[in-house]
């Protein structure tokens, strides 16, 4: 059994930290790798999807290629929530308004892009994302309290996609 690499990444929220890790397992060879990196030639584990692009067959593959074309989106709601953080810290409210209006665009592009292909996973994602324009909603009404629920409730939801990410093999 070939591992796949693990992707990392870390979105602080509020107080709490959280890790989103990727382990994907396949049987067959190729290359899974982070989003920008190439891919071998389709694989038994792998068909070719509409586009020519490799598409994993087994499930912790297509989650590892899922995730790999949203992962520069979650790195960028990491970002998001560390500087709304860092902001309230500081009491900068003008760059604090233009870090809410970041993490809703931010979130609002992970909600339109394609939803994990496990189910559970996805209603997770779905659950954070709605969680994050909540958070960046009440950020902009001023209403902190609530900004700081829920992107803890965005983490602890992306913590349950994580969990059952890791649970796959």
């Amino acid at each position: 059994m070939r591992h796949l690499p693990t992707q990392l990444l870390r979105l602080a929220a509020a107080g709490v930290a959280m890790t989103f890790v990727v382990t994907a397992c396949s049987s067959g060879g190729g290359s899974g790798g982070a989003a920008g990196t190439t891919q071998a030639a389709p694989t038994a584990a792998q068909s070719t999807g509409a586009q020519g692009q490799p598409q994993a067959t087994d499930a912790p593959g297509r989650v590892a290629q899922w995730y790999a074309g949203v992962a520069g989106l979650f790195a960028a709601i990491q970002v998001d929530t560390e500087h709304i953080k860092d902001d309230a810290t500081k009491q900068d409210v003008q760059s604090l308004t233009a870090h809410c209006t970041n993490l809703r665009s931010d979130a609002a592009k992970v909600q339109g892009a394609a939803a994990a292909p496990d189910k559970r996973i996805a209603a997770a994602v779905a659950t954070a994302m709605s969680s994050y324009v909540s958070a960046a909603q009440s950020c902009l009404q001023g209403n902190f309290p609530a900004t700081a629920t829920a992107i803890n409730q965005g983490a602890a939801a992306l913590e349950s996609a994580n969990s059952i990410m890791n649970n796959m093999s």
